[in-house]
C-alpha cells in the first residue's frame, strides 16, 4: 500500500504557482484592452491595417489593428474564442509566452495578410489571427481534451478542432469567398502558433502535424523530442514477451508523481484512460485496497 506522503497530498503545482496566475491574468488582460479598444475607438480608420498607410511608414498599425474590431459580434466571438482556448494553455505558459503568442500570431497574420493585399484599397481588423494562433498553440500542448463547438452536436478533440478550423480557412480562401473576412490572416495566426510552439514550448507539445514529414507517427519531428502521452507501459524482453513495468501492478511513488505532475500542468481532463485507470488504482492503494 502506497503511504499517505507529503508528495501525495494536494500540494501547490505549477497550475497555482505563480506562473499559472500570471498566464490566467494576462489572458483575462487582453480581452479587457481588446473591449477597452473597441469602446474608446471603434473602427477608428487610423488603426486598423492600411496597405497605403504602411507604404508611407506607418508600420506601428500592423500592431494596432490586432486590436481593432468591427463591431460587437466580431468583438464577442473573437473574445469568447480567446478565453476558452486561452484558459487551456495560461497556466502553462505564464504571462510572458502568453503575450508574446498573442502578438507573434496577431502579428504575422496581419503581415500575411498585408503581402496578399499590398497594392490593394482593402482595410484589415481584428484579433482573429491571434485566436488561431493560440488555438494551434491549445491544440499542440493539450491534443485530447474535447470541446462542445456550437453547430456540432458532439465533443471534438482539440487537435481535431484545430485541423478543421484551418481546412475551413484554407478552403475559403482558396474557393475567393466574398465574405470580407480576412481568411488569409486566419492561417498566418495558425502557421504563427506552430511556428510559435516548436520555437519556444517543444518540451510542451504533445502533438505535431506535421510529424509525418520526418517519417515518424510521433515522438519526435523536425529534431526534437516531444513528450509521450505515458511513459509506463510494458516492455518487451529479448525473446519477445512482456514484463512487468510500471503501468501495471502496484502504482509506484514515481508513476504517481507523474501523474500529479501532469494533472498540476494540464488539468484533470489531460489524462488519458489509462493513466485515469492507474490514478484510480493509486487512490484504492492509499485507502488500503492493495
Amino acid at each position: 500500500m502506497l503511504e499517505d506522503r507529503e508528495y501525495m497530498r494536494r500540494r501547490p503545482g505549477r497550475d497555482d504557482d505563480g506562473n499559472a496566475r500570471s498566464g490566467r491574468t494576462c489572458l483575462l488582460a487582453l480581452i479587457v484592452i481588446n473591449v477597452a479598444v473597441w469602446l474608446l475607438f471603434g473602427q477608428n480608420a487610423s488603426l486598423c491595417l492600411d496597405p497605403a498607410a504602411v507604404r508611407n511608414g506607418d508600420v506601428l498599425r500592423i500592431v494596432t489593428a490586432v486590436f481593432m474590431h468591427e463591431g460587437f459580434f466580431h468583438l464577442l466571438f473573437n473574445m469568447y474564442a480567446l478565453y476558452f482556448f486561452g484558459m487551456i494553455i495560461a497556466p502553462t505558459l505564464g504571462a510572458r509566452r502568453l503575450l508574446s503568442l498573442f502578438l507573434f500570431s496577431g502579428v504575422a497574420g496581419n503581415v500575411l495578410w498585408l503581402a496578399a493585399n499590398w497594392n490593394t484599397p482593402a482595410l484589415l481588423l481584428g484579433a482573429s489571427g491571434a485566436v488561431m494562433g493560440v488555438i494551434m498553440t491549445a491544440a499542440l500542448l493539450a491534443p485530447d481534451v474535447e470541446i462542445l463547438i456550437l453547430f456540432i452536436p458532439f465533443p471534438l478533440k482539440l487537435r481535431t478542432a484545430a485541423l478543421v478550423f484551418a481546412g475551413i480557412d484554407i478552403f475559403m480562401f482558396i474557393t475567393g469567398d466574398q465574405t470580407g473576412v480576412a481568411y488569409l490572416a486566419h492561417i498566418g495566426g495558425f502557421l504563427a502558433g506552430y511556428l510559435f510552439s516548436v520555437l519556444f514550448l517543444r518540451n510542451e507539445i504533445r502533438w505535431n502535424p506535421l510529424s509525418f514529414l520526418s517519417g515518424r507517427s510521433g515522438g519526435s519531428s523536425n529534431g526534437f523530442r516531444f513528450r509521450q502521452d505515458y511513459p509506463f507501459r510494458p516492455k518487451e524482453d529479448e525473446g519477445g514477451a512482456k514484463k512487468e513495468s510500471p503501468g501495471r501492478g502496484p502504482v509506484t511513488q514515481r508513476e504517481l508523481d507523474f501523474l500529479l505532475d501532469k494533472i498540476s500542468r494540464e488539468g484533470i481532463n489531460s489524462l488519458s484512460e489509462e493513466e485515469m485507470e492507474r490514478l484510480r488504482q493509486a487512490r484504492t492503494q492509499m485507502r488500503g485496497g492493495q
